[in-house]
C-alpha cells in the first residue's frame, strides 16, 4: 500500500457502483476506480472511517490474504469533484477533501455484465473471450452444519440453487450453475482445475474463516458492543468480501478480493438479530 497527498482530477467523479456503505467512482483513469466512504452523515467522520480503515487493511488484513488483496492508495480528493455524488447521498461537506482508497479497475476491458443471482455476476468482453467472475463466497460452513447462506436465501425468498461452499465441495456443479450463459467450455475446464488446487481463493478465504470461526463466541450470544473482540470483527469483515477472477485462455486464472471493511461494532445488534431469526426459521439448509 501507499499513500498520496491531495490529488486534482480535471473532471468531476463519476459514480460506477454504489453498496450500503460505499461508492465507486472514477475520473479519468479507466484502469482504476477509487471508493469512497458513505457510511456516515458527516463526511469528516467518513473519512476518519477511511483512513482507519486503511491502517486496518494493512495491519490485519495484508498478512491474512497477502497477494490475493487488491492493493489500495490513499488518496484526498477535493471536496468540490464530488459535490454531486455526497449531497446525492446525503453527506454533509463539512471538510475541504475526501479521502478515498484508490485501486485496480478489476473489470477493465469488459463491456458487458450479466447478474446471476444476488451474489454473483459475469463480466464479458464482445472482443475476447475473457471473463471476470465476480462473487461473494459470503460465509463458510463446516460439512454437515447449517449452511448459513442457503438458509439465510430461504428465509429472503431468494431462488439461487447453489452457495459457494457447495462450489468448493463440487467444482464440477459450477458448469451446471452457469450453464445458460453462454460461457467458453474451456473457463469451466480450467475453473475447476483451479477451485480443485490447494490455495485457491475461495479455499483461502473459508480457510481463514474457519480459524477465526472458532476463536469467537455465537453471535446469538452477543449483549453488546463490549462482546465484539478484534477477532470476531475481523471475521465479519471477511464474511462480507467480494471476489474477483479472471480468465481467458491465454493467460493464467487472476484472483483479487476486495470489500474487505473495519466493521463498526455498533453492528452487534444487527448481527445477534439476524441469527436469532435464522436459528428460529424451519428453513434450515446444511450440506
Amino acid at each position: 500500500m501507499s499513500i498520496s497527498g491531495v490529488s486534482v482530477a480535471a473532471e468531476p467523479a463519476k459514480l460506477v457502483h454504489k453498496g450500503n456503505a460505499n461508492i465507486l467512482i472514477r475520473f479519468n483513469d479507466f484502469t482504476r476506480l477509487e471508493r469512497c466512504c458513505v457510511r456516515f452523515q458527516s463526511l469528516n467522520r467518513n473519512n476518519i472511517y477511511t483512513l482507519e480503515n486503511y491502517q486496518y487493511l494493512e495491519r490485519e488484513v495484508t498478512p491474512l490474504l497477502g497477494d490475493y488483496l487488491v492493493r489500495t492508495r490513499k488518496v484526498a480528493r477535493n471536496v468540490q469533484l464530488l459535490d454531486l455524488l455526497l449531497e446525492e447521498f446525503r453527506v454533509s461537506r463539512d471538510c475541504s477533501e475526501v479521502f478515498v482508497l484508490e485501486m485496480e479497475n478489476l473489470t477493465f476491458g469488459m463491456d458487458s455484465v450479466l447478474s446471476v443471482d444476488h451474489f454473483t455476476k459475469i463480466h464479458k468482453c464482445s472482443s475476447s473471450t475473457a471473463v471476470v467472475w465476480e462473487f461473494k463466497p459470503k460465509w463458510w460452513c463446516e460439512t454437515g452444519h447449517i449452511c448459513r447462506n442457503c438458509t439465510l436465501n430461504n428465509v429472503k425468498g431468494r431462488r439461487i440453487p447453489y452457495c459457494y461452499n457447495m462450489i468448493l465441495a463440487e467444482p464440477g456443479l459450477l458448469r451446471l450453475w452457469l450453464a445458460e450463459y453462454r460461457l467458453p467450455s474451456q473457463f469451466f475446464t480450467d475453473m475447476e482445475l483451479y477451485l480443485r488446487s490447494s490455495g485457491n481463493v475461495l479455499a483461502k478465504l473459508y480457510e481463514i474463516q474457519a480459524k477465526l470461526t472458532h476463536s469467537v463466541p455465537k453471535l446469538g450470544d452477543l449483549n453488546g458492543e463490549v462482546d465484539v473482540s478484534e477477532t470476531l470483527a475481523l471475521l465479519m469483515a471477511m464474511r462480507d468480501v467480494s471476489c474477483f477472477i479472471k480468465w481467458d485462455h491465454e493467460n493464467p486464472i487472476r484472483a483479487k478480493i476486495v470489500d474487505v471493511d473495519l466493521k463498526p461494532k455498533s453492528k452487534w445488534a444487527q448481527w445477534m438479530s439476524q441469527q436469532s431469526v435464522l436459528d428460529e426459521s424451519n428453513m434450515k439448509v446444511s450440506h
